[in-house]
């Protein structure tokens, strides 16, 4: 099958191996959405919340969402366009990936066409080529994927955009990924509210995951799924009757654990530690 990727503006034309190894960037699974006019509102993807969250726990609800936006530009798609704009290539995306996710294409360049064939190939790897040859950036925030000029951002858009093509690049060196932020943040929020429990109620007693508020319930879930998956372990719901605790067994009371029977995870009891301060 030929994998070609052309820009049509004159007669300009551009391989599209070439282009997407450019912008190679790893792969793994999940969703997206686009806009017909151009400024579609974000919809966020921030966890469900029934309580007024504490500062932490907005920065890692954030932290949380922009995992998800990263996951959805991972996910391998099948995609065949021809003489397409980049709204329409956004529009066909949206029919193959789940319906909470979203990409917002802004002030780009309507002749600017493109013919994708492509058995496989990353919806990332696909949206940073098209947005590089209509002369925009592709950025992901955390309620949402965004392809526009940079001016064309707002200040708190600006605050938050990531630029795809940075990517699992070097930490160090302007590159970020989403997952080990997320992870970091959440052991803090989650870490904060056992802290506030264990001087409300005078001692380290373990409590039940079914305690926690719904925010720091989902974000222990998402850390147990992240260690599961790296380790290729079978993922396990975390119960209602696991034991959440700060680890001052080890003497290390800026960690807690969490505890699952071997009933609820399938015959062999689970322990998971997390940093909840560095």
């Amino acid at each position: 099958m030929s994998h070609v990727l052309m820009k049509r503006v004159g007669v300009k034309s551009v391989n599209a191996l070439s282009l997407l190894a450019a912008f190679s960037v790893g792969v793994t699974q999940f969703g997206l959405t686009s806009s017909p006019a151009c400024a579609q509102k974000a919809t966020g993807n921030a966890p469900r919340r029934t309580t007024e969250l504490k500062p932490d726990s907005e920065t890692a609800a954030k932290s949380l969402a922009r995992v998800q936006q990263e996951d959805f530009c991972k996910m391998q798609v099948h995609l065949k366009v021809e003489n397409a704009t980049l709204r329409k290539i956004a529009a066909e995306l949206e029919i193959l990936l789940p319906k909470e996710a979203q990409i917002e294409v802004r002030n780009a360049n309507s002749a600017t066409q493109f013919t994708f064939d492509l058995a496989k190939g990353s919806v990332g790897e696909i949206l940073q080529a098209a947005a590089s040859l209509a002369q925009c950036k592709f950025y992901v925030l955390s309620d949402r994927l965004l392809i526009a000029p940079r001016d064309q951002l707002s200040p708190a858009e600006r605050a938050d955009a990531k630029e795809w093509a940075k990517n699992q690049a070097v930490i160090g060196l302007g590159g970020w990924s989403a997952r080990p932020i997320a992870e970091r943040e959440l052991s803090r929020a989650v870490f904060d509210e056992l802290q506030q429990r264990r001087v409300a109620q005078g001692n380290n007693s373990p409590l039940r995951f079914g305690d926690l508020n719904n925010d720091s319930q989902q974000m222990i879930q998402s850390m147990v799924d992240w260690i599961n998956e790296s380790a290729n372990h079978v993922n396990v719901r975390v119960p209602s009757n696991a034991t959440i605790s700060i680890d001052a067994a080890s003497g290390d009371l800026s960690r807690f654990v969490v505890k699952i029977g071997a009933l609820e995870s399938g015959g062999m009891s689970r322990v998971y530690a997390f940093k909840g301060r560095r």
